[in-house]
């Protein structure tokens, strides 16, 4: 029932209902009770204090610090390789064969699919520990030649009285993602290249690519790319792409969301390497911001709750289209 009152409420609903939680929690964060002090022992606060300090003028607050990250929200995917791509499409074509072979009329013999055969060719390679390239290029090539197979059997099915209506929508979605699928792998497979255009990692979640990383324990990730803004120990997904990106450009759109969200600009922004560009540094020397390299701590507790924070809006605000 959460998923199905989910998808009534759009991405910016969402992002509305979020920012007044912020700005409520904002305004109710109050300086901490210390002894009264002298006046001329009274500091202004800075920026690194833990709580937001109301302005002397009501419904503002200091300009206080940004940090700008971005992320991948790992989807609910098994790793994908092309042989594993494969034999799931393969199957998927069996199933969808069976189903289309009890819906045609009149007495037909059921195509030969040689399922267990490729399965067994399939599970020759899988099982393996260390498989050479060469065996591996063997066993896509054979996966290719079942699908070829078993999408002919498939169109002549359709031409024996079988249609797509007797299928369901999710079955009807799977074949036509295995026509892609298998488009793509037959291109990568002739060209002897692991890349191509819009390249599609899930069957069952076609949406899904690949994020290079270029982490040292997980070089790739699969899923969505975000941009998120860290203001104050709050998270704000600023743009969210399932396609790869260069996060170097979004810098100034989350600093002007920033001050369309709280009326100013940061004081400073603070952001990995990548974001220390030339226009990025004369970008905020113009409007006054102070850009700087995000220290270890807060990059690891940004991280951890945008992560978080990410990970909780693809389940419950993100559709993926």
């Amino acid at each position: 029932m959460m998923v199905h009152f989910r998808k009534r409420i759009r991405p910016e609903t969402l992002e509305k209902i979020n920012l007044a939680i912020i700005k409520r929690a904002r305004g109710q964060a109050g300086p901490p009770q210390d002894p009264p002090a002298s006046p001329q022992d009274e500091t202004p606060p800075s920026d690194e204090s833990p709580g937001i300090v109301p302005d002397a003028r009501p419904g503002t607050y200091p300009n206080g610090k940004l940090i700008v990250d971005a992320t991948c929200t790992p989807a609910d995917i098994t790793y994908p390789t092309d042989l594993k791509l494969l034999n799931d499409a393969r199957e998927k074509t069996e199933r969808i064969i069976d189903d289309l072979h009890a819906v045609i009329p009149g007495k037909t013999r059921k195509p030969r699919t040689y399922r267990k055969k490729a399965r067994r060719d399939f599970l020759t390679v899988a099982l393996s520990k260390k498989p050479k390239a060469a065996r591996i290029r063997t066993a896509i090539g054979k996966q290719l030649r079942y699908i070829k197979h078993n999408l002919g059997h498939l169109h002549q099915q359709l031409d024996n009285g079988a249609g797509p209506g007797d299928l369901t929508a999710y079955w009807h979605k799977c074949l036509m993602v295995i026509h892609t699928v298998y488009d793509q792998q037959l291109e990568m497979y002739q060209q002897r290249s692991h890349r191509c255009a819009d390249r599609i990692v899930s069957i069952s979640q076609p949406h899904v690519r690949p994020i290079v990383r270029g982490k040292v324990s997980q070089r790739v990730e699969f899923g969505a790319k975000i941009s998120a803004s860290h203001v104050d120990g709050f998270i704000l997904i600023d743009r969210f792409s399932w396609d790869a990106y260069n996060e170097t450009s979004d810098l100034g759109g989350q600093a002007e969301a920033f001050r369309q969200r709280f009326g100013h600009y940061p004081a400073s922004i603070h952001a990995d390497k990548i974001y220390q560009t030339r226009a990025n540094r004369a970008w905020c020397k113009q409007r006054g911001i102070r850009l700087s390299p995000a220290s270890r701590w807060a990059v690891l507790r940004g991280q951890s709750q945008i992560t978080d924070i990410a990970c909780f809006g693809v389940c419950f605000g993100v559709s993926p289209k």
